[in-house]
């Protein structure tokens, strides 16, 4: 279920709570690859949400909750927020990453798409590298260390080299709080 949320102007918040299955709160746009990643991010929450129904990922034997405690780092917020909210950051992200990685690829961007794209991707990237660092000495379940190890590895040997080789972390960031 998709639930609009009016926006301060300029910015596209969205929103997922882990006790609400299927919904999840977004801003609109116009611009039909930001809403795009709007629905990939929330519906990541919801499957993540999902696996911890099934599976902490987060050793709670070491961490709790892993919600509780404000005390790492992250790169998409200034406060210091909780293991499992870098986490999920984490995950999400990654899997916008692959949303953005794949609309690059597909050799169907007009000249604008694909300066968004790369922009967003590479800021996006970026931020990843930062939230992997803050998440290193967390102690995962099995099923969580194989999660991030999964997306860890797309990171290291897929997204970084091509932004790297391609130099977009030169480019300007595009930051969903700013209109296109």
């Amino acid at each position: 279920f998709f639930v609009p949320l009016v926006p301060p102007d300029g910015a596209l918040p969205s929103s997922s709570n882990s006790s609400i299955d299927t919904m999840f709160w977004h801003s609109f746009t116009d611009n039909p690859m930001l809403m795009a990643e709007i629905i990939a991010h929330e519906l990541s929450h919801q499957k993540l949400f999902r696996l911890q129904d099934i599976d902490p990922l987060i050793d709670p034997i070491i961490h709790g909750s892993a919600w509780d405690s404000c005390t790492i780092y992250s790169p998409w917020r200034d406060d210091p927020r909780p293991i499992n909210g870098v986490f999920h950051g984490f995950i999400v992200f990654a899997e916008a990453c692959k949303f953005w990685y794949s609309l690059i690829h597909s050799g169907r961007l007009s000249p604008l798409e694909e300066n968004i794209s790369k922009r967003r991707f590479a800021m996006l990237v970026l931020q990843l590298e930062c939230a992997y660092y803050s998440l290193l000495n967390v102690k995962f379940t099995s099923d969580g260390l194989e999660i991030f190890d999964l997306y860890k590895s797309l990171l290291f040997e897929q997204y970084i080299p091509f932004v790297k080789s391609h130099k977009l972390g030169e480019l300007q960031p595009f930051f969903m709080e700013l209109k296109a």
